[in-house]
């Protein structure tokens, strides 16, 4: 996909608003006047894709996009971090393990300091993201049930 500078992209918008007629738009008008501000030629459809490129981009901020990849990103981590809590807890009670009951303290001890530190980081990061307050909320519950996987 090309990228074309906000200028670019405001005369698109100011062109097709000036072309627009009762929601029917004058495709070739408008190519024709951008074409001749822009000094190259571009075709009716190119420039209608454009437009709604555009518009689409207006609509979602910077921030959503980014703040909708760092929830899947906690989720993902909060779905890994289950599953290898219970791993972690099967390998322990298994039957093979000789280690001594306080080997295997000492050994969750350590794995939940380790992912109480990750858990720290995630809510770092998650602060840098919080301008979507449901999405917020939403990570804030998914992490107090991780702490309470851990516990359990």
């Amino acid at each position: 996909m090309k990228k074309h500078s906000d200028g670019e992209n405001a005369l698109v918008e100011r062109v097709v608003e000036k072309h627009n007629n009762n929601g029917k738009i004058l495709w070739s008008k408008v190519a024709e006047e951008i074409g001749a501000v822009l000094e190259r030629k571009i075709t009716p459809g190119a420039v209608k894709t454009w437009h709604y490129r555009v518009v689409a981009q207006g609509g979602v901020k910077q921030s959503q996009r980014a703040g909708d990849k760092t929830w899947e990103r906690t989720q993902r981590w909060i779905k890994n971090l289950l599953a290898s809590n219970y791993r972690m807890r099967a390998q322990l009670n298994s039957k093979r393990g000789k280690r001594r009951a306080s080997a295997r303290t000492e050994l969750l001890k350590k794995k939940v300091k380790e992912l109480r530190e990750e858990i720290a980081k995630l809510k770092a990061e998650l602060k840098n993201h919080r301008p979507i307050l449901r999405w917020w909320v939403r990570t804030r519950m998914a992490l107090k049930s991780a702490g309470k996987a851990l516990i359990e």
